[in-house]
């Protein structure tokens, strides 16, 4: 869904290396393994959905939050000019509609 795993300039040779230490730096706790993985379509009706719980617009929200008027409403448009947002936006949108963003190493797979 978002292509934002890119090792930072400078950063060790092997990925694993500075994706482990950007992990340790931002979880607090462990999540729930069965926790939902979402896809950009899931992204955007998740939005509809709380925004309607909100009684609010998507320009409203946007704006009352310092972001610009369309944020909000391109990632939930149904036409061609939807947009999937970027890490940091997807970030900003969450925190307006009150909701957390975590993104965590997928849980090993459970053995037979």
């Amino acid at each position: 869904m978002f292509a934002f795993l890119r090792r930072p300039a400078g950063a060790a040779a092997h990925p694993d290396d500075w994706v482990t230490r950007a992990f340790e730096t931002f979880m607090v706790e462990a999540p729930s393994p069965t926790a939902p993985q979402l896809d950009e379509q899931d992204f955007a009706e998740l939005v509809r959905t709380r925004l309607a719980e909100m009684d609010a617009t998507p320009f409203g929200l946007a704006k009352a939050n310092g972001l610009p008027g369309d944020a909000i409403r391109n990632v939930i448009r149904t036409d061609s000019k939807r947009t999937e947002p970027t890490l940091p936006r997807a970030r900003q949108i969450c925190a307006a509609l009150g909701l957390e963003l975590i993104i965590r190493p997928k849980p090993p797979e459970a053995s037979e």
